[in-house]
């Protein structure tokens, strides 16, 4: 008995779920590696105010606070950070330009590796700076990192939920039209077939 769809696309839907589990794992571990290496290029600004920070290439850094208790406790909010410190790089040409970070970057890649992004600073050459941070004293002064480039390259589970959407759902939803239509044909046929009678 010839039974429209065939059985097949069922396989073929198998192969969609299949692509789409596949294709999210790798993409989380590629982008879970991308941030990793860029968290581990940061460099830690000086604690003390007034030292000199060498910044090699020119374009757009971005200031992150870690976590201010070893990582057992996540960094405090972005707005929070702006309101209780100032910080601020000056080389021969003058004061550096630094904005407050536009959105919520943050990452936290295993024991005391916490972090967001609070500032956006813009070299517009690189040179060595005069590093100045001061708080007022209604937080505690959390550890600051300079990383190159605005926040990190790769924001891990948007990217894996549309993945595994196109695959699993789109796997999902084509055995779905194959079972209906299947399951048309049969009453079709067993219909037809007691007519015959």
């Amino acid at each position: 008995m010839d039974v429209s769809p065939s059985a097949r696309w069922y396989r073929v839907a198998s192969a969609l779920v299949v692509l789409g589990l596949a294709g999210a794992a790798a993409w989380a571990i590629y982008a879970i590696s991308n941030q990793t290496d860029t968290v581990n290029a940061h460099v830690r600004l000086p604690s003390v105010s007034g030292t000199t920070v060498t910044i090699d290439e020119a374009g757009t850094y971005t200031v992150w606070a870690g976590s201010s208790c070893g990582g057992f406790c996540p960094p405090e909010s972005p707005a929070d950070y702006r309101r209780h410190l100032t910080v601020g790089f000056t080389g021969d040409d003058g004061p550096l330009a630094l904005e407050a970070f536009p959105g919520d970057s943050r990452y936290n890649i295993g024991t005391g590796r916490q972090g967001r992004a609070v500032w956006l600073l813009e070299v517009d050459r690189p040179g060595e700076f005069r590093f100045e941070r001061a708080s007022d004293g209604e937080m505690r002064s959390p550890p600051l990192y300079l990383g190159a480039g605005e926040g990190l390259p790769a924001n891990v589970f948007p990217a894996v939920w549309l993945i595994l959407a196109a695959g699993v759902g789109g796997g999902a939803a084509l055995a779905t039209v194959v079972w209906r239509r299947r399951a048309s044909a049969f009453d079709a046929q067993a219909a037809a077939a007691g007519a015959d009678r």
